[in-house]
Parts: C-alpha cells; sequence; structure tokens
C-alpha cells in the first residue's frame, strides 16, 4: 500500500515538472516576443527621430518662404503705390501734352498771308515756326518717356507676381510635405505606444507566469513521492464519461499564440453553476485556487493517471477524499480571470499529457 502511494506521488510530481518545463518554456517564448518588440520599438524610435528632423527642415523652409513672400509682398505693393503715383502724374503729362497740342494747332491755324499782312518781320515768322517744331518734338519725348515708364513698371510688376505665385507654390508644396511626414510621425508615435504597452503587458504577464511557476513548484514539493511505484494500467480509449456537458472550444494539441507551445488540455463551454463530474474512481490530491487555473481539483486514479479540473465556480471535495465516478467534484465558472465560464479539463499518464478526446466516450 505504502510504495502505491509512493508511485502515484512520482506520478504527480512528473506532471508538475512536466506542468514547469512548459511553464519555462512560455517565459522563454515571452523573453523572445518582449526583445523583439523592443528591438521594433528602437526601430520605431530611429524613424520618428529622422521625422522630427525632417519636420524640422521643413518649418524652417517654411519660414523662410514666409519672409520671402512677405518681402515680396511689400515690394510689389510699393511698386503698386508707385504706379498709381506715376498713373496721377502720366495724367498731368497728358493734360500738358494736350495743351501743347492745341497751342501748336492754334499756331498753324494763323496763315502766313495773314502774319504778312500784319506787318510782322519776318524773324518773328521765323522764331513761331521754330517754337512750333519745339513743342511737337518735346510733346513726342513726353509721350515716349510716359509710355516706356509705363511699359517698365508694368513688367516689373508682373514679374514680381510671377515669383510671388512660384513662392506661394513652393509653399504649398512644404505644407504638403511636412502635413505628410507628420501623419506619418503621428502613425509611428501610435504604433510606438502600442508597442510599448504591448512591451509593458507581456512584462507583467511574464512576471505573472514566473509567480505561476514558483506556486506552481510549491504544490510539487507538497505531494511529491518518495519513491518509485509500480505503473499500472491505462485508461482505455473512448472509455470514460464526460465530465460534463457543453461544447469542445479548445482542443488538444493546438499552437498557443506568442507562446511556442500547445494546449495540454481542452476547455469545455457551459453554464455557470453546470455540475463537474469525476471521471473514474480516485483519491483528492489537489484542491485549491491555482493562478493560470482558478479553482482546481486533481484527480488521482488508480490506473496510473490523472485528471484534471480548472477554472470552477466552487470545489465540492477536498484532498484526501476518495470518490467515485461520476460523483460531483466542482462547479462550472471562469474563477482565474477567465472571460467565458468553462471548464478546463487535462490528463495526464505520467509526464504525458494526453488527449481527454482520445478517452471519453
Amino acid at each position: 500500500m505504502k510504495n502505491r502511494w509512493v508511485f502515484w506521488g512520482l506520478i504527480i510530481l512528473m506532471l508538475t515538472q512536466n506542468d514547469a518545463f512548459a511553464s519555462k518554456k512560455k517565459i522563454e517564448a515571452l523573453k523572445k516576443t518582449i526583445a523583439n518588440e523592443q528591438r521594433q520599438k528602437a526601430k520605431l524610435q530611429a524613424n520618428i527621430q529622422q521625422e522630427d528632423q525632417a519636420v524640422n527642415t521643413i518649418k524652417k523652409k517654411l519660414r523662410s518662404t514666409n519672409l520671402e513672400l512677405k518681402k515680396h509682398n511689400r515690394q510689389v505693393q510699393k511698386l503698386t503705390k508707385e504706379t498709381r503715383t506715376l498713373s496721377h502724374a502720366i495724367d498731368e503729362q497728358k493734360q500738358q501734352i494736350a495743351e501743347k497740342i492745341t497751342l501748336t494747332y492754334k499756331l498753324k491755324q494763323q496763315p502766313t498771308l495773314r502774319v504778312i499782312l500784319d506787318h510782322r518781320p519776318p524773324h518773328d515768322l521765323a522764331r513761331t515756326l521754330k517754337y512750333l517744331q519745339t513743342l511737337n518734338h518735346e510733346s513726342m519725348t513726353m509721350i515716349q518717356a510716359m509710355h516706356s515708364s509705363i511699359e517698365q513698371l508694368q513688367a516689373t510688376e508682373n514679374q514680381m507676381l510671377t515669383y510671388k505665385k512660384a513662392l506661394e507654390s513652393t509653399k504649398r508644396k512644404q505644407r504638403q510635405t511636412q502635413k505628410s511626414l507628420e501623419k506619418a510621425k503621428q502613425l509611428r508615435e501610435n504604433k510606438l505606444k502600442a508597442i510599448t504597452q504591448s512591451i509593458a503587458n507581456k512584462q507583467k504577464a511574464l512576471e505573472q507566469m514566473k509567480k505561476d511557476n514558483r506556486a506552481l513548484e510549491n504544490v510539487v514539493a507538497k505531494v511529491s513521492p518518495k519513491k518509485d511505484q509500480k505503473d499500472l494500467a491505462q485508461f482505455s480509449p473512448h472509455s470514460m464519461p464526460w465530465p460534463c456537458k457543453g461544447k469542445v472550444t479548445q482542443h488538444f494539441g493546438k499552437s498557443i499564440q506568442n507562446s511556442g507551445l500547445k494546449t495540454q488540455g481542452i476547455v469545455i463551454e457551459g453554464d455557470e453553476g453546470d455540475p463537474i463530474y469525476a471521471i473514474a474512481a480516485g483519491k483528492v490530491v489537489f484542491a485549491d485556487w491555482l493562478s493560470g487555473f482558478g479553482l482546481l481539483a486533481i484527480i488521482e486514479h488508480h490506473n496510473g493517471h490523472l485528471s484534471l479540473y480548472g477554472r470552477n465556480d466552487s470545489l465540492d471535495v477536498e484532498v484526501g477524499e476518495i470518490i467515485h465516478q461520476g460523483d460531483k467534484i466542482a462547479s462550472m465558472g471562469k474563477s482565474g480571470a477567465f472571460e467565458k465560464n468553462g471548464l478546463y479539463f487535462a490528463i495526464r499518464k505520467g509526464d504525458k499529457p494526453i488527449d481527454p478526446e482520445q478517452l471519453l466516450n
């Protein structure tokens, strides 16, 4: 009898050691994931630094462009003012030219015969003709100068407006570039925040897994057998009753995301309070809350197997209690901070997990 209990103790030790090994593997997988995300974080930070510098350069160019635009706006305004002043002066010149043309016309209308009959000296006539010629020449010169000034001012103003448009176009492009850079920067900052939060969450999860591992090791220390025991017969395929009613939502041997591990049990979803039954006769060797499993009951069976029932709302058995197949041992729940009600159910043969669905009928 003593040897038999030692054997079952060894079975539990092998089970807990296997769980501890799996937990260590999961911890290592998390460490690798955290290291990878930290590398991504460093890369994102470097990209954000480059984009900050690029945005700063663009903003400097924008400030320079704005200053240049203001300068040329002032020049355009000055030219516009000068044009108005010149236009006023030209109007006056036009008036003077008109008066000179009128005077010239009147002088030309005086007949030469009248000048002779008026007994004017010939040299007076010569002076009058010379004056008319000079007047015509001055009028033409003023007109030409006026048109030249207008054309020059118009050309300068057009050139300034063209340059202003080019500057405004450059400014728009710089603003578009700035917006694109700032948008890319914002996206990377959001991603950086997400990665930072993810790293923080995984670090918390890693710390929790370490605690779970230590708790599991404590369980191992308490139930470890002192000597080896002889192995007994295994469960027959599809010979055991289901521990509860419900739908299997997690099957055995499926990869666990971002952990490098596979599931070693199944999850059967149901309603809170649904009864959980023992699949075979045996002895309760663990009945307590365990991180990662919630309220957990472990039954040691006489054929060398262990059955595990986790996430329960309540436990109806205690350690050392002898139970029979079909006895109610717990009520379904979601203890252990799980989102949905369900039973975590697993079977071990020594240190080897077994697919429960291969044994249940």
